[in-house]
């Protein structure tokens, strides 16, 4: 069994320590370390290359936390903790750099599940991301908005079609492109 080597940065002592005895006790997880501010963050990297970072959101400085993180170690996976689960700050996160999303009402299911994800497949949330990109897309051509075309789609990512979806949101001939 491949082991997961995890650590988890959030200036929230209550919520980290909570985490890494939670997923100390999940087969597959060993986690290395805690970090309760950005440069906590990059030095505990430097020092033990995790797989996967565990990111508070809300830890002040964490977008920059997420770029020196790519910095230091490209192939460290981080999953952001605590994204509100809108398409704008999803993308944001994953603009800089971030491979996996925990909303804020995800269970510890949840968190186990994303975590593993990004060492199994390292861009899990890739699908659910092109997705609300040809969101983003359709949206622009088509003037319209779409408050949350897929809610279950962070559940389903595997079994869903993309494609599906947008077409049954957009309607191709709802689309006039200019063919000249």
């Amino acid at each position: 069994m491949v082991t997961t080597r995890l650590l988890i940065g959030s200036d929230v002592r209550l919520y980290s320590e909570g985490l890494r005895q939670f997923l100390g006790t999940q087969a597959g997880f060993e986690v290395v370390g805690t970090a309760v501010h950005a440069a906590a963050v990059l030095a505990e990297v430097r020092r033990w290359d995790p797989d996967v970072v565990l990111l508070d959101q809300a830890l002040p400085g964490s977008l920059e936390t997420l770029r020196g993180i790519r910095r230091i170690s490209p192939s460290c996976r981080v999953v952001v903790l605590g994204v509100p689960d809108q398409e704008e700050a999803m993308l944001h996160w994953a603009e800089v750099g971030a491979v996996g999303f925990v909303p804020r009402d995800a269970s510890l299911e949840d968190l186990v599940e994303t975590s593993k994800a990004p060492i199994a497949f390292p861009y899990h949330s890739a699908f659910a991301l092109a997705q609300m990109q040809i969101h983003q897309g359709f949206r622009l051509l088509t003037d319209q908005k779409v408050a949350n075309p897929n809610p279950d789609l962070s559940c389903n990512i595997h079994t869903k079609s993309s494609a599906k979806y947008v077409a049954d949101d957009y309607p191709v001939n709802k689309l006039r492109l200019n063919d000249g």
